[in-house]
């Protein structure tokens, strides 16, 4: 017991000094990547003050979408020793996929964002009620949703690895879709930014999207 809590804890120093390397490679590379993410905004004015949050928060944030993926997989390996060998084999097969879906997930979220905010303002506009105040609320707005339609993403991944370990059976599941639906929606409904419609419709719809393909795929 005594040596598994010490493996535990190399584990989980190793795993902040990770993400620590990997927060300074990204604060580094930060006016590189601020150019490239804010694309579609310049539109915005940026104070000072504005300016140095959302370099930190690009900074953290990136910070975040690159190490979950990567502790996912850190995770996987490490519980894997208590496993047998095919249960091994199906974890390895799958791991991977957490990084791609994730990284995958926030570039549409980040982007799919802006185009669905431009059609908000469009009706907004015709309505005489304004979306957002700042170019600072659309730039964390863009961000919120990469992040969360990032994870949304991670659903597919995370079935198909515990149906091919029989944690789960697609049967079960069809079995309760309704329920989930349901689900699925006051999970949108909770997690999307303000009162702000299309997040709610697009995290939905990614949900269901993904729920779907990873059952009849």
């Amino acid at each position: 017991m005594e040596e598994e809590l010490i493996r535990l804890r190399k584990f989980m120093l190793k795993q902040v000094f990770i993400f620590l390397l990997i927060l300074a490679f990204t604060i580094a590379l930060t006016p590189l990547i601020f150019k490239i993410v804010s694309s579609g905004i310049e539109a915005y004015s940026f104070g000072v003050i504005d300016t140095i949050n959302l370099y930190f928060s690009i900074s953290f944030t990136l910070s975040l979408v690159i190490f979950i993926p990567v502790f996912i997989i850190n995770f996987l390996n490490y519980v894997s020793d208590a496993l047998y060998e095919h249960e091994r084999k199906i974890i390895s097969r799958y791991k991977y996929f957490f990084v791609l879906f994730l990284i995958f997930g926030f570039i549409i979220g980040f982007y799919a964002s802006y185009f669905s905010f431009k059609i908000g303002t469009a009706i907004s506009d015709i309505l005489g009620v304004k979306l957002l105040q700042s170019g600072k609320e659309l730039f964390f707005l863009r961000i919120y949703m990469g992040l969360a339609l990032g994870f949304c993403f991670e659903v597919f991944p995370a079935m198909r690895l515990l149906i091919s370990l029989n944690v789960i059976k697609k049967g079960d599941v069809l079995k309760n879709t309704k329920y989930l639906i349901v689900f699925f929606y006051i999970i949108s409904a909770l997690v999307s930014p303000g009162d702000w419609l299309f997040g709610t419709l697009i995290i939905f719809t990614t949900l269901l999207v993904v729920y779907f393909l990873t059952i009849y795929l």
